[in-house]
């Protein structure tokens, strides 16, 4: 298994490749983003999220959800790099509320726990485009403030063989990552290099998540939730 942080010794070879890899942008991502929207068209898409917002318990909000990150996701085979084994995105920030952590926890027979970690809550998604930017700007730092943290430590259910434990009650968050370069070398960890691939914009159905989380919920990284 290739390791997710870069060693040392290969880490001047692997900054040239990368550099190279971003100089010459990513041609083929509009392309690949194109079909994953044929395989799963808005309209489609939309249909699910309006059954997300309209479900009267949390097990339906969450199962609606799901139900599109992973329809998203199966539209992108053939498309993205992302491939079973693959877990460099196992080692970096994953941004769970409190509301999903804790149906995570009933899935699983595991609750999570509230500690020192637990960061503030980020503002909640509204009607109007600024308070949707305003979330999304809110949650962007607080993912960078859980980086300098988290990035390069192995999430806590990642196995010895580099698979998941719990991938059928795994994150949204972990559900949405869906890479469209070539292969995972910008996925690979250098530390103090926080560069990345190519990845699906999905900010819309981020705010989604955070809508079906709660106004005002507490949000943490998964090893916070998780020790």
């Amino acid at each position: 298994m290739v390791p997710a942080v870069v060693p040392e010794s290969e880490r001047a070879a692997h900054l040239a490749a990368a550099r190279e890899r971003l100089a010459g942008g990513f041609p083929h991502a509009a392309e690949r983003a194109a079909t994953i929207e044929r395989g799963f068209p808005v309209a489609e898409r939309m249909q699910v999220y309006r059954e997300a917002a309209r479900a009267a318990t949390l097990a339906q909000k969450i199962h609606w959800l799901r139900v599109g990150a992973d329809r998203t996701l199966a539209a992108a085979a053939g498309v993205s790099a992302c491939a079973r084994g693959c877990a460099h995105c196992c080692h970096t920030p994953v941004l769970v509320s409190a509301t999903e952590a804790d149906w995570i926890g009933r899935e699983i027979g595991r609750p999570p726990v509230a500690g020192d970690e637990i960061a503030d809550s980020a503002p909640a998604p509204g009607p109007r485009a600024d308070a949707n930017d305003a979330a999304l700007q809110a949650v962007t730092a607080l993912h960078a403030r859980l980086a300098a943290r988290h990035t390069g430590t192995p999430c806590t259910f990642l196995s010895a063989a580099g698979e998941c434990t719990i991938y059928a009650s795994r994150p949204l968050a972990c559900r949405r990552v869906i890479n469209l370069d070539d292969d995972a070398l910008l996925c690979r960890i250098v530390p103090g290099h926080p560069f990345g691939p190519s990845y699906l914009d999905q900010r819309i159905e981020q705010l989604l998540d955070l809508q079906a989380a709660g106004r005002g919920v507490q949000l943490a990284d998964l090893r916070d939730w998780f020790p």
